[in-house]
């Protein structure tokens, strides 16, 4: 039986720290810890070899040496400072984000021609901005979806047709399928406004006569339901006449197992529509794409460098 890809990316992490960080000593982190017996939670310190210390995450460790200050003014000054889940645990997918998209800032042009290589009919002119997901503060939040789910990356830009549009991107590393909440299932059956339903209707994702149907066997359970709600949340803001155009990035690790495996299900779903609007990149080619733009530089050849050697995991 093939070794599941989390435990391989908790060694890759984990001697990446030692070998390349120069760190040999656990980290410790805050983290609320569940009694199997009693069920009562506590906060305790967790010491773990892919965890950084709190000096060594404040100290921006986790992030590409070339790009550090630059991630840590992003991390002050637009998302709410410090966080030590996501500063300190090398596993979570939550600081990748910053260690791929911050860098790109700096060559928006670069970056058009990267999102260009992967979206259908390359449609972008133009790109305004990247904005990193906000705790608490969503940046893609709208009132139509009620749990006012949001993306890890949101990307403005200016369409060849001059008119506005959004590139969200969606960032997973070693998680797997997620349970649904109880405020998350009432939103999407109880909600007699039926918000989900509506947008993924009027989105023209889908192949079916029955949304209700479809969101109910396939896209509502947890499996899918990550996957569907990213990409109908732009979809929302389009029937809201917030902007015209969206495309839905999910960015992901090809020895993932489950997104692996559902992502290509979730696209048997789609129209064609639906596939043109919903991109699924792995790690593998996005870098490879990276490496073949992001080359005239020295400061971002050693970026896409650490970024194969960071999140690259090995068979």
């Amino acid at each position: 039986m093939a070794v599941l890809f989390k435990y391989r990316a908790k060694v890759h992490q984990s001697e990446f720290k030692k070998n390349a960080l120069k760190i040999i000593d656990d980290g410790c982190i805050p983290m609320e810890v569940t009694n199997k017996n009693s069920l009562f939670a506590n906060t305790k310190l967790v010491c773990l070899p892919h965890f950084l210390s709190k000096n060594d995450a404040q100290a921006g460790k986790i992030y590409c040496e070339a790009y550090r200050k630059t991630i840590l003014q992003c991390i002050e000054s637009e998302i709410g400072g410090f966080n030590a889940m996501r500063d300190g645990n090398m596993l979570r997918s939550e600081h990748i984000p910053l260690n791929i998209f911050v860098p790109m800032r700096e060559d928006l042009e670069k970056t058009k021609n990267l999102l260009n290589k992967f979206i259908f009919a390359s449609p972008l002119k133009t790109i305004e901005k990247i904005i990193i997901e906000k705790n608490h503060d969503k940046t893609i939040k709208d009132s139509y979806l009620p749990d006012n789910k949001s993306l890890d990356v949101r990307i403005d830009f200016i369409n060849k047709d001059e008119e506005k549009g959004v590139v969200g991107v969606e960032v997973e590393f070693t998680e797997l399928s997620f349970l649904i909440r109880e405020e998350e299932r009432n939103n999407i059956f109880e909600n007699s406004e039926k918000p989900y339903q509506k947008v993924s209707e009027f989105s023209g994702y889908y192949k079916t006569n029955n949304i209700d149907e479809l969101i109910t066997d396939k896209l509502s359970k947890d499996e899918y339901r990550q996957i569907w709600k990213s990409h109908i949340l732009g979809a929302s803001q389009v029937k809201q006449g917030k902007i015209k155009h969206y495309y839905n990035i999910y960015l992901y690790p090809n020895g993932n197992e489950h997104f692996s495996k559902r992502i290509p299900e979730y696209l048997t779903f789609l129209t064609q529509k639906g596939k043109e609007t919903f991109i699924p990149i792995t790690y593998e080619e996005l870098f490879a794409t990276m490496e073949s733009i992001f080359n005239e530089d020295k400061t971002q050849i050693n970026w896409i460098k650490y970024l194969k050697e960071r999140y690259l995991v090995k068979n």
